[in-house]
C-alpha cells in the first residue's frame, strides 16, 4: 500500500496502509517488549520472523503519513 501511494499520490492507498498497520501492530506488538513477536501465538521476538521489515514498514508510514520530507535513510536488511 505504501508503495502504490507513493506512486500515485492517492490517500486511499495510505489509508488502507494505517489499517493494516494498526492491525500488525494489534497482533504482533504489545506493552512487554519493544520487539515485535515471533507470531500471534508466541510472546518472544525472533529474527527469522522479519520483525525489523515490520518496524522499517511502520516508520515508512509514519515518514508518509506526516509528510516528513527529510532523507531518513531507511536500510532495509531483508534477506
Amino acid at each position: 500500500m505504501l508503495y502504490a501511494n507513493e506512486l500515485s499520490s492517492e490517500k486511499d492507498y495510505l489509508d488502507r496502509a494505517n489499517y493494516f498497520a494498526g492491525k500488525a501492530i494489534e497482533m504482533f506488538l504489545n506493552d512487554t517488549s519493544p520487539l515485535p513477536k515471533a507470531s500471534t501465538h508466541h510472546d518472544h521476538y525472533e529474527a527469522i520472523t522479519r520483525g525489523d521489515t515490520l518496524m522499517m514498514s511502520l516508520l515508512r508510514l509514519w515518514k508518509n503519513s506526516n509528510k516528513v520530507e527529510v532523507d531518513i535513510g531507511l536500510g532495509y536488511s531483508d534477506r
